[in-house]
């Protein structure tokens, strides 16, 4: 009797070790889902500003703006001209930085060849010199334009268009995508200031007010 005692508790506390072994391992399972999600991104805020995001303005400016936006939306357009207003006024106290998210599908079918064209351009320094041409378009794109404007800001033709044709860019769109998808933007343009989530476009004077209320 006092044998089949012991061998009871025996398998009594082999059972147990095996729950509390089955219990550690599914908590430890959570732990590395929920570090997973959080390294994708998922429960981003706000945009990062890296070196792949050209920006205009001092770096050390008090007030930095983000706009995820695309050079054929009809928003993005008219939003251009005022923060190009807004820089002329006050671009020692303003950083603005871009990103692209093309909106292929509801805007123009190249607008992302257009953001890789501005990406080729900044790999010669002229970046924002295309930048504003391609907004000066007003989202009428060709591929015969994107040379077009290369070739009037004198960029070296053999690199900029080796660039453009092997899609040399693309990874740089993708990943600044992948960062909309994870701050859930589906919208152009959406702007940040100072990390504060802007979906509309502020006309001039709203710009200002929210500036100074960062202030």
């Amino acid at each position: 009797m006092q044998r089949n005692t012991r061998t009871i508790i025996f398998f009594i506390f082999i059972f147990a070790i095996i729950i509390i072994f089955f219990w550690l391992t599914a908590r430890e399972q959570n732990n590395a889902d929920d570090s997973l999600q959080n390294s994708n991104g998922s429960n981003a805020t706000e945009p990062s500003v890296t070196f792949i995001d050209p920006s205009r303005g001092d770096k050390d400016a008090p007030v930095t703006i983000v706009e995820f936006g695309d050079y054929s939306c009809a928003a993005c357009i008219k939003a251009h001209e005022t923060i190009s207003a807004l820089l002329a006024n006050d671009a020692k106290n303003i950083r603005f930085v871009w990103k692209d998210i093309p909106i292929d599908n509801f805007a123009n079918p190249l607008s992302s060849r257009a953001a890789q064209a501005a990406r080729c351009a900044d790999k010669q320094g002229k970046f924002w010199k295309y930048h504003d041409e391609l907004f000066a378009l007003r989202g009428n794109f060709s591929e015969s334009s994107f040379e077009s404007v290369a070739s009037a800001l004198k960029l070296d033709m053999e690199s900029f268009s080796a660039c453009l044709e092997s899609e040399q860019t693309l990874p740089i769109i993708n990943k600044v995508l992948e960062e909309a998808k994870a701050l859930n933007i589906f919208s152009v343009p959406t702007f940040f200031i100072n990390g504060t989530r802007i979906e509309q476009s502020p006309d001039i004077s709203e710009w200002n007010r929210l500036i100074e209320q960062t202030n």
